[in-house]
């Protein structure tokens, strides 16, 4: 039935939600972001790996978590003379227009976060959080790149991480296919369907024919 979002959770234009952040309008960004508590792993990651992605051309905006680093803007001058800046901040109650910013997103995968960029259609590069109760978020990840929606990249194997992200985001044709499946992926009545299916439960009283009958009409 997909996961239900938040109704204000939707894809803006690109450029409207760039204005309302003050970022570039032109140039390539990443967001960093660690679910809703933030991962200190992914924060550092990203200000360790400022000044390359910088060279690259490559905005940022890091979305650290409530105490998990210091808000703030950095900025570098890359070799091109190109004035490139990294957002760190601590919270963000505008995901619609932070997510539709984008261009990818390095995060974990609760089935939140992915719930989030499936419905803004955003390509995303997970590292699944270690150690998450019965593997689920790597069941997540694997779910979704299965359906060519991402790329994991395990959190031992983060020396990689920055290749990848350089990799995809100048990869054009590559977003688009993502976005396409992400389109195909979401369930934009997710919440109607599980409330139909609650309904029918009590109607009939019986879970194992309702669950039978919308797994067919899912066929």
């Amino acid at each position: 039935y997909g996961y239900p979002v938040r109704r204000h959770i939707r894809k803006i234009q690109k450029s409207k939600a760039r204005a309302k952040f003050g970022f570039n309008q032109y140039a390539p960004l990443l967001l960093v972001m660690g679910g809703s508590q933030g991962a200190v792993s992914l924060n550092e990651w990203a200000r360790s790996h400022f000044t390359s992605l910088a060279e690259s051309g490559i905005h940022l905006c890091c979305l650290t978590g409530l105490n998990k680093g210091n808000a703030g803007v950095l900025e570098h001058t890359n070799s091109k003379g190109n004035l490139i800046r990294a957002h760190f901040i601590p919270f963000c109650d505008d995901m619609s227009e932070l997510l539709s910013a984008s261009d990818l997103v390095v995060a974990r995968s609760g089935a939140g976060s992915i719930a989030e960029v499936s419905r803004c259609q955003l390509p995303s590069i997970l590292v699944p959080l270690p150690n998450s109760a019965d593997n689920h978020q790597c069941a997540n990840a694997v779910y979704h790149e299965r359906r060519g929606c991402c790329v994991i990249v395990p959190q031992k194997e983060m020396d990689r991480l920055e290749r990848e992200v350089k990799y995809l985001i100048d990869n054009e044709s590559l977003l688009d296919s993502m976005r396409t499946n992400l389109k195909r992926l979401d369930l934009d009545d997710s919440l109607e369907l599980i409330v139909e299916d609650l309904e029918l439960l009590f109607r009939e009283g019986d879970p194992t024919r309702s669950f039978q009958l919308k797994a067919k009409e899912a066929m």
